[in-house]
């Protein structure tokens, strides 16, 4: 169980980093891409970046009907209760809303990154036993729980 829980903090330790670095080198490239297109096809880059922002909204819409369908089937299937739902539906928002700043986050040296993901993770399960949740039954419920398999990481079918 102890081994279980290890993994998943260094999963999440692992995603977060990963959010953080991604969406920094995605910025430029995201702007680069919006800026090509529109000059190949003669548009306005405000227009290119609104179908961008448009899909994303959309996107991001769908990712959370599908949390919080996860959630819902878990309380029905009675892995969590309705108050540990709405509990990690309100800290998928305070970690969206929230976000660390990856400028802060990339002048750190690697060992205080590594402290910097040890506070999160240390954070992440103190709030889940808070809320009488393991960590491995968080990751199931919000869809992570298809771990490295022969898809790579949390390849769905």
């Amino acid at each position: 169980m102890k081994k279980k829980i290890l993994i998943a903090l260094a999963i999440l330790g692992i995603v977060l980093f990963a959010g953080f670095s991604v969406n920094a080198q995605s910025q430029s490239f995201h702007d680069d891409l919006i800026k090509k297109i529109a000059e190949r096809f003669n548009l306005k880059e405000g227009d290119v970046t609104a179908v961008f922002e448009e899909y994303r909204g959309e996107h991001q819409a769908q990712m959370q009907a599908k949390l919080e369908e996860n959630l819902t089937q878990a309380v029905k299937d009675e892995k969590i209760t309705e108050a540990q739902k709405q509990a990690i539906l309100k800290k998928h928002e305070e970690m969206k809303n929230n976000h660390p700043n990856f400028e802060e986050f990339k002048n750190l040296t690697a060992e205080e990154r590594q402290q910097k993901m040890q506070e999160k993770r240390s954070e992440m399960e103190a709030w889940a036993q808070e809320n009488g949740l393991s960590l491995d039954t968080l990751h199931k419920v919000m869809g992570f729980g298809h771990g490295f398999g022969k898809r790579g990481l949390w390849m769905h079918r």
